[in-house]
């Protein structure tokens, strides 16, 4: 399974594509920093200079995807859940969003004594599902292929509300708004994701495994990769879901996984 930031969870055949490739990898980025720097300095009338070894690395990270197509990737997705839902998810494993699937949970809520009917037609009537809101959600299940901490501004928002933005994006109630930061308790479900699910996607990971070996031993500024799949994975992908209070909850992002390595941003930029 592929460690998006630890290179050493390539398969034997693709480090000896990016190992015999180092050179030409080095040299890429090291002139586009030379560029980044150009234009800090540069005025209108200035030339942009191109990089001469694109054409190359554009073919190298064609010949990446070919190699990882058949692997998996250990990805994290953030959110809120009941202690029936993590029971749900580790029996059935992970379905895809659905409108149904939305209305079945809030049922289950509703007969669990923990919301009333009018709430919960309220939540579903105003969920991104039903606006459209917030980019396409139906029939999908998203993830990241890179562990953020869960005080990351962009990470807060799913673990707060029950959810997440599928149910209190629109949502403007404060009392809503409160039933939902009180259900269940922030989660994170650690994934093993078959690459060949991911679609368009396996470009940016490509992308990304060259650049953390034109970065070694750091990682990039931007480093990461937003995962979508449209397939349901099975209880055996879940590797592990990580509660608030679980030492590993914490300290996902900084100190776990154990070989995950802060991004250069996040001390240097």
């Amino acid at each position: 399974m592929i460690d998006l930031w630890d290179l050493k969870t390539l398969s034997a055949a693709t480090l000896v594509i990016i190992n015999h490739n180092a050179e030409l990898i080095r040299d890429y980025f090291a002139r586009e920093a030379s560029i980044i720097d150009f234009r800090r300095t540069s005025t209108l009338r200035d030339v942009i200079p191109t990089n001469e070894f694109r054409d190359r690395v554009m073919e190298l990270e064609a010949e990446v995807e070919t190699s990882i197509m058949g692997d998996t990737i250990r990805s994290f997705h953030y959110t809120r859940m009941t202690d029936d839902e993590v029971r749900a998810i580790q029996s059935h494993g992970i379905l895809m969003t659905s409108l149904p699937m939305f209305r079945a949970k809030l049922d289950a809520i509703v007969a669990a004594g923990r919301m009333t009917q009018t709430v919960s037609e309220h939540v579903y009537n105003n969920s991104a599902l039903v606006t459209g809101d917030y980019g396409e959600r139906v029939g999908t299940f998203w993830a990241t292929a890179h562990p953020c901490a869960i005080n990351d501004s962009g990470i807060t928002p799913f673990l707060e509300s029950w959810g997440g933005e599928i149910s209190r994006w629109a949502v403007e109630d404060e009392a809503v708004l409160e039933n939902l930061r009180v259900l269940g308790k922030p989660r994170v479900i650690e994934l093993a994701i078959p690459i060949a699910l991911t679609g368009w996607v396996v470009a940016r990971l490509a992308q990304q495994i060259i650049a953390v070996k034109g970065h070694e031993p750091r990682l990039p500024g931007g480093f990461g990769a937003d995962i979508c799949i449209r397939q349901p994975l099975p209880p055996a992908n879940i590797l592990r879901v990580l509660t608030e209070g679980d030492p590993h909850f914490a300290s996902l992002g900084r100190r776990y996984p154990l070989t995950y390595a802060e991004r250069m941003c996040d001390e240097e930029e």
